[in-house]
């Protein structure tokens, strides 16, 4: 629904609680599971190294919660940016929107996502996205046409996909976002059901 999303100034309330006056964000949104680490979490973890040494004002966000969280603080520090991680907890629904808005880049290099409608989320309130070419990312992000497409198992190729999100212009909605808003999605619905019901099938005769 985009209607729950749009572009925004960083809200100041979320600035002020994680501290993130003259930082530029990294936001990557999703639960933190040890039996489900395909968000790519670690990924961006290890690439963080290299970004800050380029930009010391660097910080990634991790919105979200989990029984991971622990061994992902640990990864940090052991990767030497445990000063340039925070980990928010549980984000309301209510406050989504507004920490997509803390962003500077949405970056989730995912292994195995099933679509990924956070991408979409981000999108919709003018983040820069970057997200996996080898999952359902790939499509949420129509080919590349409104993100930036990486392979999660080349750290060189996602440092330079942030590197180049980071340069992108906050606040700019991609026009093919509306392909996938509620309205287009409920048209085709109706669309396939109104040729199943005009088909004949074999064996029976038209109503």
């Amino acid at each position: 629904d985009i209607d729950r999303f749009g572009p925004g100034p960083k809200p100041p309330a979320l600035v002020s609680r994680y501290g993130l006056a003259g930082k530029r964000v990294i936001l990557l949104l999703g639960r933190m599971e040890a039996d489900e680490r395909l968000k790519g979490f670690d990924e961006l973890i290890e690439a963080l190294g290299g970004l800050v040494a380029a930009d010391p004002s660097l910080v990634c966000v991790f919105a979200g919660d989990g029984g991971d969280r622990d061994r992902l603080r640990r990864l940090a520090e052991e990767c030497g940016v445990g000063d340039h991680v925070i980990f928010t907890g549980m984000v309301p629904e209510a406050e989504k929107a507004d920490h997509f808005r803390l962003a500077d880049a949405f970056v989730m290099p995912s292994r195995g996502e099933g679509f990924g409608i956070v991408l979409l989320e981000a999108l919709a309130c003018g983040i820069p996205v970057v997200a996996s070419r080898l999952d359902g990312g790939r499509e949420a992000l129509r080919d590349g046409e409104m993100g930036i497409l990486v392979d999660p198992d080349d750290p060189e190729e996602l440092k330079q996909g942030i590197a180049a999100a980071l340069a992108r212009p906050r606040g700019v909605v991609p026009e093919g976002l509306a392909h996938f808003s509620f309205e287009r999605f409920e048209q085709g619905c109706h669309r396939i059901l109104d040729r199943i019901s005009t088909t004949e099938r074999p064996g029976t005769a038209k109503q």
